[in-house]
């Protein structure tokens, strides 16, 4: 049996990936929606289009009734975080350019990183803190643990944190790795790194300090080297009980962030080839096999139960 997938209408049979379950959704390339597929399901559902402005990026609540949004409301205006509650837009004070907002499992907080540090933001009560303290990667989706004390993140310079929501102090757990995802057990994370030697990494390290080194560092690398680093990490799984990592795929040209399955037995990921190529494709993690998933071209944010 094999999995339906409906584009424009049209059923479009692929994948092999039947036993698929959930919401994936996902933002079009054109940055005016967001789209969900009910998996297995044949259809495509329209969830919001934004009037004004662009939508970057999105994480939706677990019964799928409200959505985080990073958007851009005119052209030139900093990216912004914003709330939305069925069809209605509010944006978030105080929140400053950010880029994957991530909801806690409960639904009661809202994490991001921005330039200052790590942005907390309480639906509840609406308060916001920030941690400064130390220089994170802005391209990093803050990933909860199952019982919302605790976020993963990963520095700029590619160490990969526990960080306390309450005291802002951090663990690291993987040495050499960006942008992880904690599965919905809490016993994997998933990242992304490259395998190489420790000069290498030193330099990829300094590089990523400042503008330009990156370029600059990748010429110091010999033609096979450079076909690993340049841009195409690999899918690493790290086991929380053992401290061990596993790496479960190719080189790859990929955006973050990576997105779990609810039941933790698939990823879901976007394959970026060029500019305007967005594809997106499911990797099982148990039999390292990927399908794509036909015709859709977008950046994959989410996966609900619901």
């Amino acid at each position: 049996m094999c999995l339906l997938l409906s584009v424009n209408g049209s059923a479009i049979a692929d994948s092999g990936f039947s036993d698929i379950t959930g919401n994936l959704e996902y933002c079009t390339k054109d940055g005016q929606a967001i789209v969900r597929i009910p998996l297995p399901s044949t259809r495509m559902e329209n969830v919001f289009r934004i009037g004004h402005g662009f939508i970057l990026s999105h994480d939706t609540i677990k019964d799928g009734n409200m959505r985080a949004l990073c958007i851009i409301t005119d052209l030139g205006e900093p990216r912004e975080l914003a709330l939305l509650r069925k069809d209605k837009l509010s944006i978030i004070k105080n929140a400053g350019p950010c880029f994957l907002p991530s909801f806690s499992h409960d639904g009661r907080q809202i994490a991001c990183v921005n330039k200052r540090g790590i942005f907390l933001w309480s639906l509840e009560s609406t308060s916001e803190r920030i941690f400064s303290d130390f220089l994170y990667d802005t391209r990093s989706k803050p990933s909860w643990t199952p019982d919302d004390k605790t976020i993963v993140v990963s520095s700029d310079d590619w160490h990969i944190y526990l960080v306390d929501i309450v005291t802002g102090a951090r663990k690291e757990i993987i040495n050499f790795g960006r942008r992880p995802a904690v599965s919905s057990d809490g016993k994997k994370i998933a990242y992304l790194s490259r395998e190489s030697d420790e000069e290498d990494k030193k330099l990829l390290r300094q590089s990523s300090r400042y503008a330009g080194a990156y370029d600059k560092f990748l010429k110091q690398l010999n033609w096979w080297k450079r076909l690993t680093w340049d841009d195409r990490p690999a899918i690493y799984i790290y086991d929380i009980a053992t401290g061990k990592s596993e790496r479960i795929t190719d080189y790859l040209y990929i955006d973050p962030p990576l997105i779990w399955s609810p039941d933790g037995r698939y990823l879901a990921y976007t394959e970026r080839w060029a500019a305007t190529t967005r594809n997106i494709c499911v990797l099982n993690v148990h039999t390292h096999k990927v399908k794509k998933i036909p015709d859709l071209q977008g950046d994959v944010m989410a996966w609900t139960d619901k």
